[in-house]
């Protein structure tokens, strides 16, 4: 594939203009001002009013979660999942999260994201969505101790087994719930079980004052505290949300290289108060990604608007208008993003995966066309109406927004399985 005379391209060298992008196979193979000849240019895209970024990673999300979306509204967060959440996710089979991932899965490629890192369950269901829709699922079937803690340890096995090497665009993670709904031994036991496999490990942390006074008075610690006692914390850790953290838990986050993800949209919507501290996590060696949380809490799976809301936000809470600029929330987006999940994609670069998102930039949400704009525009203006083309893993998902997933049909199921539920 050539991606031909691309007006600009955001690379780690800045915005280049007028640039051509070969991709061989599932890679980027080269960036230049040379158009090639021959057989080498196979399938050409005119990118002479196109934008090219890398595709948005979203870093933590429930992606099924499509079918709760809009519902129990005005909740607090217990009510919310107590009387609307889970009473309808017990009615749940496998077909329906089938059909509920692939609506979920068209949004996420309208919004210009290729790759998302899910924990729910059926995720079998999940994972063939993926390998259909031909966009990279980073999944975990999630564990809780206060249900069968032997039971999803041995789901988790099982499913890691089955996927580890049967997709390419599948990857297999342990997903131990939260430490509020994990104890201590099986905390332990998914992290060795990550280790066995060479697997990340999922988790939602400190995302409520409930979890932090809950956890103070069980163990006499914050939760970040309580997991690097019983020595969980590590490089291959995904945290989600951490918005309620002390500078000493910070200190920690940094010093064993956690990868954590920051969902400003979701934790505002379910009013858990605190505020991730953006800033201070930055500057340590933590590695901060997006996401967007499940399309129920959101109610959106779109990144766009999740890096609008984290720029807003910090610079809202700090006063201060240089928090959260316009390059560190893009790489949150995108480059951190694929770091997390240990991905090699999320930079426009030779020899990187070819997960590529093109932004029209005749859409009226992105003039005036200056250079030195476009990126603002992406952060603050743009949205799902202006992505033009998809490409993940060298394959083309949409081209002029057209779907090559028939959405008609995806539609067509996904009211079927709602039925039950409406």
């Amino acid at each position: 594939m050539l991606l031909k005379n691309v007006r600009f391209a955001a690379t780690p060298k800045g915005i280049l203009e007028n640039v051509n992008i070969e991709i061989e196979g599932p890679t980027i193979s080269k960036i230049s001002k040379t158009v090639p000849v021959g057989s080498k240019t196979g399938n050409v895209i005119d990118c002479s009013r196109l934008l090219a970024v890398p595709s948005f990673v979203n870093a933590h999300t429930h992606v099924p979660m499509t079918f709760l979306r809009g519902y129990g509204e005005g909740l607090t967060l217990n009510e919310w999942l107590t009387t609307r959440v889970w009473p309808a996710e017990a009615k749940l089979k496998p077909k329906d999260v089938h059909a509920f991932t692939k609506m979920g899965i068209i949004e996420m490629i309208r919004s210009g994201t290729t790759a998302f890192n899910d924990m729910y369950f059926f995720m079998d269901e999940v994972a063939r969505a993926c390998a259909e829709s031909g966009v990279r699922g980073f999944l975990s079937h999630g564990i809780i101790s206060l249900k069968d803690k032997t039971k999803d340890l041995k789901e988790t096995e099982r499913f890691i087994r089955e996927w580890k090497s049967k997709n390419e665009l599948v990857t297999p993670f342990v997903g131990p719930h939260a430490i509020y709904t994990c104890d201590e031994e099986t905390l332990l036991r998914s992290k060795e079980l990550a280790e066995k496999y060479k697997t990340k490990l999922h988790i939602h942390l400190s995302e409520t004052r409930k979890e932090v006074y809950d956890c103070w008075r069980a163990h006499g610690m914050r939760p970040v505290e309580y997991l690097d006692k019983i020595g969980f914390l590590g490089t291959n850790v995904i945290a989600a949300h951490c918005g309620w953290l002390t500078k000493n838990e910070i200190k920690i986050l940094g010093e064993r290289r956690v990868n954590v993800v920051h969902c400003p949209v979701s934790n505002m919507k379910l009013a858990t108060g605190g505020e991730m501290p953006l800033p201070e996590l930055l500057a340590t060696r933590a590695n901060v990604a997006l996401g967007t949380d499940g399309a129920s809490s959101n109610n959106s799976l779109s990144m766009f608007g999740e890096m609008k809301m984290a720029a807003l936000l910090h610079k809202h809470a700090r006063w201060d208008p240089t928090v959260a600029g316009v390059d560190e929330v893009l790489k949150m987006a995108t480059m951190n993003g694929a770091h997390a999940l240990g991905l090699d994609a999320g930079i426009l670069e030779e020899g990187k995966l070819a997960d590529i998102t093109l932004i029209d930039l005749d859409s009226t949400l992105v003039q005036p066309v200056v250079r030195d704009r476009l990126l603002a525009h992406l952060v603050y203006a743009a949205d799902s109406s202006c992505i033009s083309t998809v490409v993940c893993n060298g394959k083309i998902l949409m081209q002029d927004k057209i779907m090559r997933v028939d959405e008609e049909n995806v539609r067509e199921a996904f009211v079927k399985a709602f039925a039950k539920f409406s």
